[in-house]
């Protein structure tokens, strides 16, 4: 089997095996932003920006190519997109579990709450659409 052919089986095989929860999330993602107009938990319930907002829209400016929006967004894009392609590497093309994601997951904890203090700090949080459900702050 060629390897293209591999990592796409083992692609397919992920997304039949985690079919349910990725279905899941699709729809919580889907209705809440229709009806919310953000898929954020934290500020649905509050209606105030959480660490990681603005992650998803920077990740979307990083797929069109828009680096420095993306690092407007949200600078973390960076690492975190550096670890999925980590993780990707070792569990499609090598077919093994990467090593060291705890370690990696704690660093990027670690910088979105970095981030996130600065943004507090120098009132540059980004914009949130919702009002918040159990504060009707907003912002």
């Amino acid at each position: 089997m060629t390897l293209i052919k591999t990592i796409l089986c083992r692609i397919f095989a992920d997304m039949k095996k985690n079919r349910v929860i990725l279905c899941t999330i699709l729809f919580y993602m889907a209705l809440t932003q229709f009806l919310f107009h953000s898929v954020c938990p934290f500020a649905i319930l509050f209606g105030f920006p959480c660490p990681a907002c603005g992650l998803t829209r920077a990740g979307l400016l990083l797929l069109r190519g828009d680096l420095a929006g993306a690092f407007r967004m949200h600078p973390a894009i960076f690492p975190w997109a550096a670890f999925l392609l980590y993780l990707c590497f070792f569990r499609y093309i090598l077919g093994k579990k990467a090593p060291y994601g705890t370690v990696w997951v704690t660093a990027i904890g670690i910088t979105v709450l970095a981030v996130y203090a600065v943004r507090l700090i120098s009132g540059t949080l980004p914009d949130v659409l919702s009002r918040g459900i159990l504060t009707g702050y907003a912002s």
